[in-house]
């Protein structure tokens, strides 16, 4: 980002779990989970995946990502009373068309039905 550097020498190694990422505007957050995403590529170094990079994954790592979204938005129908709107916007779905689309050819119905068939008082 001209001369600014957003991500520098990072390494981690993630086990199974629910991680954050906390740091000032401005501190790299959202090019490190493009990076992650394999939407921007980074400069110099790699990203690996169950030891693989993710460049050589293609669809497999992309349907992986979008897996743990729709199974995010899928949890919090059941477990909030957020709006579906508001599911998909917390999940990074912008468009909800996309997003009731999406979540209609994995689980069968959509966002809504879904709600009501399966969540339990």
């Amino acid at each position: 980002f001209g001369s600014k550097i957003a991500v520098n020498e990072i390494s981690a190694t993630l086990r199974a779990g629910v991680y954050g990422l906390l740091g000032a505007n401005g501190a790299g957050k959202t090019t490190l989970m493009r990076m992650v995403c394999n939407i921007l590529k980074p400069t110099s170094g790699r990203i690996l995946y169950d030891g693989n990079e993710i460049e050589q994954l293609g669809e497999t790592y992309r349907s992986y990502l979008g897996y743990l979204r729709t199974e995010k938005a899928r949890q919090l129908l059941l477990e909030t009373d957020l709006k579906i709107m508001d599911i998909a916007a917390a999940c990074g779905y912008k468009d909800n068309g996309y997003f009731n689309r999406i979540f209609r050819r994995k689980y069968g119905s959509s966002p809504e039905q879904y709600r009501k068939a399966h969540k339990k008082c």
